[in-house]
């Protein structure tokens, strides 16, 4: 029995043995190579998978451009057939592919993948607010004002995006980043107001704009408490909480100037729910326009005709 007991132990002793090389030799040479972003983040690298640097970074991210097709297409049959709010539900998706690249690999490229397209989602979703007074009808020069605003946003992220990858500092994304947002969130506020007045106390775009806010508020504040308190709080992958929580406040953000500019054309607009492969589990918000598809689409097949 002795004898026994004694093989099992050596038995085990061994195979901890071959799995603590096995982990060393993998955090040594990492499936996607030596990690070169500017970033490391605080979830330790290759500890779930060896094909994947940060686990939970990356699957918290893979949700994401599911959800946002989702809701293109149900604004596009239900709320908005305009271009503008594809390309602000497109860029989120791009984030999140590049975010899941970069947090699987940690090199450099996929940084930028994952970082430029946040600058570049920013003006897009600014163009959506700026542009929310459109007439449905412009005339000549609203059509060329709205194109300078298209190449000035152009300009500046292409003039963003160059210097931060010359330069390789991550202050510039973020200043960068910050001040955007930051003045967008700004513009947002005032151009709400100036649509609800002082009647319209229920008015969906604020609402919506409002838990949009809350939503992506928290996830900032996780992602601030990681930074700060990395070790302490490493378990909790306050980071991958970060991703679920931006990416649905980005979303609530866009269905907030989805309403705001139905409210602009005089639309009659409501929030339902979807639901997962039938079952009755409200799962995704969407706007709805409540008027006949006739009157709901009628703006964007006249400006599709011109």
């Amino acid at each position: 029995m002795l004898i026994l007991l004694n093989s099992i132990f050596l038995l085990l002793k061994m195979i901890k043995d071959i799995i603590i090389a096995v982990g060393l030799t993998m955090s040594a040479t990492p499936y996607w190579g030596k990690v070169d972003s500017t970033v490391d983040w605080c979830e330790p690298n290759y500890v779930v998978s060896p094909y994947i640097a940060e686990f939970f970074n990356t699957v918290s991210h893979v949700p994401t451009p599911f959800y946002i097709s989702a809701g293109i297409f149900y604004t596009w049959k239900l709320a908005s057939k305009e271009w503008r709010f594809v390309c602000a539900f497109a860029s989120v998706i791009l984030v999140a592919i590049g975010s899941i690249a970069f947090h699987a690999t940690l090199r450099y490229v996929g940084q930028l993948l994952d970082e430029l397209p946040l600058m570049l989602t920013n003006y897009s979703l600014l163009y959506c607010v700026l542009c929310c007074k459109a007439s449905p009808t412009m005339s000549q020069s609203e059509k060329w004002k709205e194109r300078i605003w298209i190449g000035l946003f152009c300009m500046l992220g292409c003039i963003q995006c160059v210097i931060y990858i010359v330069l390789k500092w991550y202050a510039v994304f973020f200043i960068s980043y910050g001040c955007l947002l930051i003045g967008l969130l700004l513009y947002s506020v005032s151009t709400i107001r100036d649509a609800m007045g002082k009647t319209h106390p229920s008015f969906l775009s604020m609402k919506l704009f409002k838990y949009a806010c809350i939503t992506y508020g928290c996830g900032f504040a996780l992602w601030c408490i990681e930074n700060t308190f990395c070790k302490k709080v490493q378990s909790f992958q306050l980071h991958a909480w970060w991703h679920v929580l931006s990416g649905a406040g980005s979303y609530l953000y866009i269905l907030s100037m989805i309403a705001l500019r139905s409210h602009y054309l005089k639309r009659q607009t409501n929030l339902q729910f979807l639901h997962l492969c039938g079952i009755h589990v409200s799962v995704q918000p969407v706007v709805v326009c409540t008027q006949e598809k006739e009157d709901c689409t009628a703006v964007a097949d006249n400006r599709k005709s011109k």
